[in-house]
């Protein structure tokens, strides 16, 4: 047991690869642990990434009063959502190797605390699902958005190069026909998407890995995108793929 929250409920808990986020039912969040990718000379500078919150939890002061709901984590960045569908995003490592524009802030330089997803300030986002290097976010809207890495197309835009801004993710209709399907492929139209895309699918759930992305509907069907050199995509290739 965690000897700091055992006194503490604790609603859900989130891995990164050298960090852990921990959301408890008063809302409050709290971190522990480090980057690998992070300069020692930068740990001391704030009192919540110092030697002693290294080892044990501590509260992120940043959150304070934001209602958060949910947490996620990629290798080296967190995001938490609060009730108002408010994506706060943070971290990234001290070296551009490492940060790809995941946080969705503009840039690839590494944010120390917390800071508001401005691009997606007139949004309500109510899913979350970080991959080792990007993020992806569904609004009420039932829109999907994702941003950071994407040289392998894990942010399923139809691009190979990162994005440091959230950018739309379009989905093929559910009702296309093969025939249909593979012309809409083959002519890679997005005014020719755009036609099939008027019955929109409502999105259930997201779900990022390493460099791959997955989305489950509301009619059970699943949408896969990204990298796939071991067919973790299941779609029998092992091609990437940019787009659902």
């Amino acid at each position: 047991m965690v000897p700091t929250l055992s006194s503490r409920k604790v609603k859900q808990v989130a891995c990164g690869d050298y960090h852990t986020l921990c959301l408890l039912e008063d809302k409050t969040v709290y971190m522990w642990g480090g980057s690998l990718h992070k300069d020692k000379k930068e740990r001391g500078k704030n009192n919540e990434m110092n030697s002693h919150s290294v080892n044990a939890p501590q509260p992120i002061s940043a959150l304070y009063g934001l209602e958060i709901e949910a947490i996620e984590c990629g290798d080296f960045h967190s995001c938490a959502l609060d009730s108002n569908g408010h994506l706060y995003t943070w971290g990234g490592g001290s070296s551009q190797s490492y940060n790809k524009g995941q946080c969705g802030h503009g840039h690839n330089k590494s944010v120390e605390q917390p800071l508001k997803v401005k691009a997606l300030d007139k949004k309500r986002v109510t899913k979350i699902a970080c991959g080792g290097f990007h993020t992806l976010a569904l609004t009420s809207e039932n829109e999907l958005y994702a941003w950071g890495a994407c040289q392998l197309g894990e942010c399923g835009n139809g691009e190979f190069y990162d994005t440091y801004l959230p950018k739309l993710v379009k989905f093929p209709s559910e009702d296309l026909s093969k025939t249909e399907r593979a012309i809409q492929e083959e002519l890679g139209d997005d005014d020719v998407l755009d036609m099939y895309l008027k019955e929109s699918i409502a999105i259930k759930s997201i779900a990022a890995g390493g460099h791959h992305s997955f989305a489950l509907t509301t009619k059970g069907k699943l949408y896969a995108w990204g990298f796939n050199s071991h067919g973790q995509l299941g779609l029998r290739c092992t091609q990437n793929k940019a787009k659902p």
